[in-house]
Order: structure tokens, then C-alpha cells, then sequence
């Protein structure tokens, strides 16, 4: 099964001010001092951590403004108390190595975050990034409106690289920087596993979604997840 995302965020529940793809490695389950972290806020602080302060970053590690300050990781224990997490993610958590999305929310006058667990069972993530579907990225370069999840996809990262049109909540990545696999986009996205309704809330809607590169043998696939409207 090809990567998705888990207990996905609410995107019309809170207001997102930020959200970031983290491996949690087996350095992350330790702290300073060497002591294993049995505590699932404990261990994506010492991610933010071996991140921003020691330089102990995981391949698929995503940077994020929010937890780049201190005091905001000195308070993430009472940040996830708050959020919707399973009992079954923070377990993950704590007992294995699992690539993670973590969204920081504004809801009722406070801060809280949201953790999602992202499967890439039985292939190799590449490359993750999320991207907002602004009105902007339904139109090709002629004005014409697009009417394929692809080509809007597409048009998205044609307009972060190549035009200069950013959503707030975009972010950059290292695949589609390159014109060549921006235009291999929808064989790319026809081989994997975006399921249908994902696809069409890409061409109707302006919503926000997890893109997931990955390696299966020796082809490439992207992967659309929703994670709010």
C-alpha cells in the first residue's frame, strides 16, 4: 500500500498555522542526557530539537517556523494533551521510527497540534511537501481552466518554481523544482493510488493536501492526500 496519511487534520476545525513531514529516527528517542523518552510529546520535541539545535536531521526531516523557536518546544507536552491524537499514533510513536505530519493549530483562543502518522508501507518515500490548491493553480499560463487533478497539481508547482505564485501554506520541494518531472506529473500521479474522491476534490475545490513521492522498484508514483478544505 502506498503512502497515505492517518487521523488526518481537520483542516475546517482550527485555523493551521503551520504543519511539517518529520522522521522520527531512533536519535529523536533519546535525549540529551541519553535517556530513552517513553513519552510521544517528549520524542517530537527532541526531533524539533535535534533539528534546529544539534543539526540531527532525518532525510525526509521538514523545517517549520513554529517549533524553531524554544519556548515554543518547551511547551509541546501541553500542546499535544490538547490535540486529537489516537491512542494507537502515540503508541507508534513511542515504540517504532514513523514518518509523521505534524500540524499546529489555533482553536479557541489557544495553540494545540494534531500528529497523523503517514504509511509508506512497501515503498520508499522520496519526497513529501504540502501545498495549498489556490485559485491560481486551477488555470494554465493561457487562462484556461484545468479539469484534471494532475494538471492542477501540476500548475501548482509551475507556479511555486517557474511564476512566483505561492499560497501561505506552500512549500518547496527538490523533485518538482525540475521542469523535466513536472511534465511527467500526471503519468506520475495515474501510477499511484490517489483514490478518486481526493482527485476530484483537487480539480473542484481549493484544498489542502499532503503530496507523497515515492520509489516503488524502479519507478517513481505521487500519491494525493486531503488534509483539509
Amino acid at each position: 500500500m502506498p503512502p497515505s496519511a492517518s487521523n488526518s487534520t481537520r483542516g475546517t476545525a482550527c485555523e493551521l498555522r503551520g504543519q511539517y513531514v518529520a522522521r522520527l529516527g531512533t536519535a529523536d528517542h533519546f535525549n540529551s542526557s541519553g535517556k530513552r523518552l517513553t513519552n510521544a510529546a517528549a520524542v517530537i520535541r527532541q526531533d524539533r530539537a535535534n533539528f534546529f539545535v544539534y543539526g540531527q536531521a532525518d532525510p525526509e526531516d521538514q523545517s517549520d517556523d513554529f517549533f524553531q523557536m524554544k519556548q515554543n518546544r518547551e511547551i509541546l507536552e501541553n500542546l499535544l494533551n490538547s490535540a486529537s491524537a489516537t491512542p494507537g499514533t502515540l503508541a507508534e510513536i513511542v515504540k517504532g521510527t514513523p514518518l509523521v505530519l505534524v500540524s499546529v493549530c489555533g482553536r479557541n483562543g489557544a495553540d494545540v497540534i494534531q500528529v497523523s502518522i503517514i504509511s509508506t508501507t512497501q515503498c520508499r518515500l522520496k519526497e513529501s511537501y504540502l501545498a495549498r490548491l489556490g485559485p491560481a493553480d486551477h488555470f494554465n499560463s493561457d487562462g484556461e481552466r484545468l479539469k484534471d487533478a494532475a494538471a492542477v497539481v501540476r500548475q501548482d508547482r509551475a507556479n511555486y518554481y517557474a511564476f512566483g505564485r505561492r499560497d501561505p501554506e506552500d512549500q518547496g520541494d527538490l523533485y518538482f523544482s525540475s521542469k523535466e518531472n513536472r511534465q511527467a506529473l500526471e503519468n506520475l500521479i495515474n501510477a499511484g493510488q490517489s483514490t478518486p474522491d481526493a482527485l476530484k476534490q483537487v480539480v473542484n475545490g481549493t484544498p489542502l493536501i499532503l503530496v507523497n513521492i515515492c520509489q516503488l522498484g524502479a519507478r517513481d508514483f505521487v500519491n494525493v492526500t486531503i488534509l483539509g478544505n
